[in-house]
């Protein structure tokens, strides 16, 4: 209830202070307090106070003004009355929780959501498995986190862009178009081994078999490993994204390595923190909605609407499943 009843505090000041006119980043922040005396109420709040020095106003009248507000937004469940200088306090009804409780079945499908990341935005990166081969179990239980938490902060209003930074530069990719090439060179009849450090999986020899189909034997003696880079990435980035589709993740936005332009400003800037430089990317379905694959300068866009439920219940289970796996 003191949640319940903080956060009721806060629409009633939220929607006061936008009349005013005020800047919304300079509201108070509202908390309340249970008062050791109960003739002071279920809970006290001193919020007015601080609006009152902020705005040069006498803070006693400023509590006659909201109080009533406040009374009306409790709709029944409890009464405010002004105390001392300018205290809120609310005392709430004999059942009131069975009110509050019974208000939150009338919301349905909308219980939870709100507007309180409204105009904020949030970047939620999950998943970013190397494009090197088919996800693991722990790459979807990443899955399932990141996209619980980037449909819970849109529930709640903020502007939630969803990202996959897709690192397809590096040795491994070149550790990977090698084994393509070797199990292609194989399929031609070469006695060519893996690596020691190659990709084992029999993927890399379907992904070999369409360079076959697709190509003959033209590139058996070929040093250039970009083609089968190419292909390599391509096929193991199309079973990413199958998997990620099946597991109905939402949509995210991928930040590539390979895309990004250095300035000589950048350059300096990848020295610190080379993925806060990738930004050039596309956005790519990996689950439900509508897409664009135009080319981007910025990872910044908006996650379609939440149009399901909330799994929230989820997050406990995955907790626990974590813990099982680290110390098991």
């Amino acid at each position: 209830m003191k949640t319940h009843v903080e956060q009721l505090l806060a629409d009633v000041i939220r929607d006061w202070w936008q009349t005013q006119n005020l800047a919304p980043a300079e509201m108070p922040s509202v908390s309340v307090s249970v008062p050791k005396d109960k003739a002071h109420g279920d809970f006290a709040c001193a919020v007015v106070m601080a609006i009152a020095k902020k705005l040069g106003r006498n803070a006693r009248a400023l509590a006659d003004e909201l109080c009533p507000l406040v009374t009306q937004r409790l709709a029944g469940t409890g009464t405010c009355a002004v105390a001392g200088p300018g205290f809120l306090n609310v005392t709430l009804a004999a059942d009131a929780g069975l009110r509050v409780f019974a208000q939150l079945l009338e919301r349905g499908d909308q219980l939870g959501f709100s507007k309180h990341g409204a105009g904020k935005r949030v970047n939620v990166e999950y998943v970013s498995a190397n494009p090197t081969g088919p996800l693991t179990v722990g790459h979807g239980r990443n899955a399932a986190i990141g996209d619980i938490v980037a449909t819970m902060l849109a529930a709640i209003g903020y502007d939630v862009t969803r990202e996959y930074y897709f690192n397809d530069a590096g040795n491994q990719m070149n550790v990977l178009a090698r084994s393509v090439r070797t199990r292609y060179r194989q399929l031609l009849g070469s006695a060519e081994q893996l690596e020691e450090n190659g990709y084992q999986g029999d993927y890399i020899i379907d992904i070999a078999k369409t360079v076959l189909q697709e190509h003959g034997d033209r590139l058996r003696d070929s040093d250039d490993l970009a083609i089968f880079k190419q292909y390599a990435v391509a096929a193991t980035f199309a079973m990413i994204k199958a998997t990620l589709a099946r597991m109905a993740c939402g949509m995210m936005s991928t930040s590539t390595s390979t895309r990004c332009t250095l300035t000589a400003r950048s350059k300096r800037r990848w020295q610190k923190s080379p993925r806060a430089v990738c930004r050039t990317s596309r956005m790519v379905p990996c689950g439900f909605g509508p897409h664009s694959s135009a080319p981007r300068k910025t990872a910044c866009w908006s996650s379609p609407p939440v149009s399901r439920p909330i799994v929230c219940p989820i997050l406990p289970i995955i907790a626990r499943s974590s813990r099982a796996a680290t110390t098991g």
